[in-house]
Order: structure tokens, then C-alpha cells, then sequence
């Protein structure tokens, strides 16, 4: 009888043994578990505050080109303002430096691989596969889907003392969009014209020219150009240039048809490895959305 409660108890406390010794292996795995999830999670923040810090104002900065985008009686209005339009203005310069610089020191000081792709002087508009550049004294709109776009209103300021000039805008055409313009000299409101414009057409300029007084008077000394139409092969371009003169546009107002997703102005793309948790992330540097 002695004999048979051992061997119980024996079986009994191996069971028991047993069970405690799943249990360790249970407990251990699932600790590993919520450590890797940790460990993930915690990379995943990072990714997001590298991504975060390589893209946040750098278009302004760089580029002075700031975006908003606003929903408003059922459609899309995407503002742009670009500052320093001129002859002088190269910003492909500095914004290869930087592109550079985050993918070799900035990389290297946080343990990653950085790449940057169609970081430069252009950006697009999504969905509507709109594209804008700035080149020196020309600043460029490819509208793209002509059926989406509904109307643009340009505002530009010049820094320009000369005396106002002759001043011109395109008849208006049939069919087509409304095209506004407006320019600004020393805060004052100097030229307002609207016109619908077709976008297959190579339409005149909106125009503000500016003379010297004199004596003797010199006509066309420098002015400001505002044009809508078909563009070296390209139906729907806006172009505004400046000759002689700077100027800042101070709002584009692209007004496009609503769509359910997303309305979003980027400018390039981030690739990212980072050897904790084996990551890799790619996003858009999204200048603006919604």
C-alpha cells in the first residue's frame, strides 16, 4: 500500500513538473514574443520620425514652395505659393546637397540606409497627375486630367519700383477654363483680368509690363507673364515668368472636381532600411494633403 502511494505521489509531482516546466516554456516564448512586437513597434516609430524629419518643410526651405488643400461646395482646391520667381534663383543646387547629405551623414548617424528618389525642383498633384516646377524665372503647371480641372486663379506679387506700363489679356474662348490673374506692386492691387481659356489652344498672355519714366521714356523694360494653353506639345499648361523683375506668387488656386480619395501634393519619395526588427519603409514626402 506504502509502495503504491509512492509511486502516486512520484507520478504526481512529475505531472506537476511537467505542467510548471509548459508553463516556463509557454511564458518564456510568449515574452520573446511581446519583445520582438516591442522591438518592432519601437522601430516602427523610429522609421516614422526619420521620415518625418527628413520631409517636414523641406519644400519651403529649399524650394520656397509651400501647399495647403482644402475641400470646400464639392471640390478640391489645392493652393500653391512660390516664392523668389527669378532669373537668379537656382534651387537644384541646395537641394542636391541634401539629398546627399541625408543619405551619407544623416544615414550613417542613425544606422540606416536612406534613399531619395525625385527629390528635385517638381512636384506632383495626385490624383488628378497634375505636375509643377520651378525653373529660375518660369514657374510651371502640367494640369494633366483637363476633365478634372475646373478653374485657376493666379496672385502674384512684383518687387518692381519702375512706373506701370502697357498691360494685356487673351480673349476668351468658347469653351475651356476660367483662368484669373491678379499682380500686386508694393501691396497694391496693380492688374485684374480673367479670361476662360481653352486648354488645347496656344493662347495669349495675361501681362504687366513696367517702364522706365525718363526722360526719355523706355516702354517694356520688364514685366510679368501669365499664360494657359497648349505648351510644347502639352495641352493644359500654366506657365508664370518673369522678365527683368522678380515676383512671389503668392497663391495658385487650382480648383479640381472632388474625389473620394485623398488629394495630395508630393514632392519625391523615402526609402529606408533599418536593421532593428529587419525593417524596410517607403512613403511620399507629402507636402500637403487632404
Amino acid at each position: 500500500m506504502n509502495g503504491k502511494k509512492g509511486i502516486l505521489f512520484t507520478l504526481t509531482t512529475i505531472f506537476l513538473l511537467l505542467a510548471v516546466l509548459l508553463l516556463s516554456t509557454a511564458y518564456l516564448s510568449r515574452n520573446k514574443e511581446l519583445q520582438r512586437i516591442a522591438t518592432l513597434s519601437l522601430a516602427g516609430d523610429r522609421l516614422r520620425y526619420i521620415q518625418d524629419d527628413i520631409g517636414d518643410g523641406v519644400h519651403a526651405g529649399l524650394l520656397g514652395t509651400t501647399a495647403f488643400v482644402s475641400r470646400e461646395d464639392g471640390a478640391i482646391k489645392v493652393t500653391l505659393q512660390q516664392a523668389n520667381i527669378s532669373s537668379s534663383n537656382n534651387p537644384l543646387p541646395p537641394m542636391s546637397r541634401y539629398e546627399a547629405f541625408v543619405e551619407s551623414v544623416y544615414a550613417a548617424q542613425n544606422n540606416m540606409q536612406i534613399n531619395i528618389s525625385g527629390f528635385n525642383n517638381s512636384f506632383t498633384i495626385e490624383p488628378y497627375g497634375s505636375r509643377a516646377e520651378m525653373e529660375g524665372s518660369t514657374f510651371t503647371l502640367y494640369t494633366g486630367n483637363a476633365a478634372a480641372l475646373q478653374n485657376i486663379s493666379v496672385q502674384a506679387a512684383v518687387s518692381e519700383t519702375r512706373a506701370i506700363d502697357y498691360d494685356g489679356k487673351p480673349s476668351s474662348d468658347l469653351g475651356g477654363h476660367l483662368i484669373s490673374v491678379e499682380f500686386y506692386q508694393g501691396g497694391s492691387r496693380i492688374y485684374s483680368r480673367s479670361s476662360t481659356q481653352d486648354p488645347s489652344e496656344d493662347n495669349t498672355e495675361f501681362y504687366q509690363q513696367f517702364r522706365e519714366s525718363g526722360p526719355p521714356v523706355v516702354h517694356n523694360v520688364s514685366g510679368i507673364y501669365v499664360q494657359f494653353g497648349r505648351h510644347n506639345g502639352q495641352d493644359g499648361v500654366l506657365r508664370i515668368w518673369v522678365d527683368n523683375l522678380d515676383a512671389d506668387m503668392t497663391g495658385l488656386d487650382i480648383t479640381y472636381t472632388e474625389q473620394a480619395e485623398k488629394a495630395r501634393v508630393i514632392g519625391g519619395n523615402i526609402s529606408i532600411a533599418y536593421p532593428m526588427g529587419n525593417m524596410t519603409k517607403e512613403s511620399a514626402i507629402i507636402i500637403a494633403e487632404g
